[in-house]
């Protein structure tokens, strides 16, 4: 998508120069190219601990393995969510820079504004993700592996 937009607003011309000269096109192409760099830098992290923790375990120990991979469920849940809505943002960036033409088949900006909105739909709503993050960090909390409650508590003990 950024790719796309960036081709686009290179070759579009307005006023006698490329739209991507714009203030305004500069700005929308980073913010794409920001979020896309987020959300490839949140998978890759996870990936490693992901990666890290079944190396750690018994490589015949299915189980272990299993545990080891549900060990970051509610990273794997905060990455689904973030970048199905990054995603939309960076499309909907991309139908502002085609203009109009954004809203036309003939554009690849249109196909990728319509598809995108299913990913805050499978795989579990937006909405449930949201839900089991927060049943998942507390359970981390409650079982004292998330520092949660000594943090509270600090911020509720200092001097005011």
């Amino acid at each position: 998508m950024v790719h796309e937009s960036v081709r686009y607003a290179n070759e579009r011309h307005q006023f006698g120069k490329s739209i991507s000269s714009f203030g305004a096109i500069k700005a929308k192409l980073a913010e794409q190219a920001i979020k896309t760099w987020v959300g490839e830098s949140m998978i890759y992290r996870t990936l490693g601990m992901i990666e890290a923790g079944v190396g750690a375990v018994d490589s015949k120990d299915m189980d272990a393995r299993l545990r080891a991979i549900e060990e970051y469920a509610a990273e794997c849940s905060i990455i689904k969510v973030a970048l199905s809505e990054y995603c939309d943002y960076v499309v909907d960036e991309m139908v502002q820079i085609y203009g109009g033409y954004g809203y036309s088949a003939d554009y690849p900006a249109e196909r990728a504004y319509r598809d995108s909105r299913i990913n805050r739909i499978f795989e579990g709503t937006n909405e449930i993700n949201r839900m089991l993050i927060i049943q998942m960090l507390m359970k981390r909390a409650m079982g004292g592996q998330l520092p949660l409650i000594p943090a509270a508590m600090k911020l509720y003990l200092r001097p005011r």
